[in-house]
């Protein structure tokens, strides 16, 4: 028996049409385009945006069964994801969606300059996102500056290693040497992004 497809977005009664689902992601930081195999297959292109943003796993797996209930192939029941908006395509087409909720979970407490230097934090500790990775971020986290130069003279500053009230020799320390010797030391890493330079402890 030949399956044939109804018109794109039809659906049952009651139930979001695939343009809704992608609609209601429209303001979301975090997205995935699910699309539906049984479809791919058959080459068309159907799928949906889901919004990700406050969603746990398991309501991101009935975000993704909602897709393919609004599918015009009657029973579909495999999908792949195409594309991620806001998370890295190192995800795959077949995520763990505990792993990418608890990445989200840990993202939308972050502002846009933290988030870069979260995405750094992991990768340099391969870690995935959870709460105990957002905690050890919190630690390790020393701020975004302009220059390695710039911590370097702050992190004196904290220490009262130098006096603050008075211009020399201030104004003689090569502040870029001593953040040279920070890094070169074992005490800080670094991660330049479109925000600043990243800069976190190894302790």
């Amino acid at each position: 028996m030949t399956t044939t497809p109804g018109p794109v977005g039809a659906t049952t009664a009651g139930a979001p049409t695939l343009e809704a689902i992608s609609a209601a992601s429209a303001y979301c930081d975090f997205r995935a385009y699910v699309a539906d195999l049984a479809a791919y297959n058959s080459g068309r292109l159907i799928g949906a945006w889901i919004g990700l943003d406050g969603l746990d796993a398991d309501e991101i797996r009935t975000a993704v069964s909602a897709v393919l209930a609004a599918s015009p192939f009657p029973g579909a029941e495999e999908y792949a994801v195409h594309d991620w908006d806001g998370l890295p395509a190192t995800f795959g087409e077949w995520p763990d969606w505990d792993a990418v909720s608890a990445y989200t979970a840990a993202m939308v407490e972050l502002d846009e300059s933290e988030r870069e230097a979260f995405r750094a934090f992991l990768d340099n500790t391969g870690d995935s996102a959870s709460a105990d990775t957002l905690e050890a971020f919190r630690d390790a986290y020393r701020g975004c500056y302009s220059c390695g130069a710039d911590y370097a003279a702050e992190l004196a500053d904290e220490l009262g290693a130098v006096p603050a009230d008075v211009s020399w020799p201030l104004s003689c320390i090569d502040w870029d040497a001593a953040w040279r010797e920070l890094e070169l030391g074992g005490d800080n890493w670094s991660h330049r992004g479109s925000h600043g330079l990243h800069v976190f402890s190894n302790y």
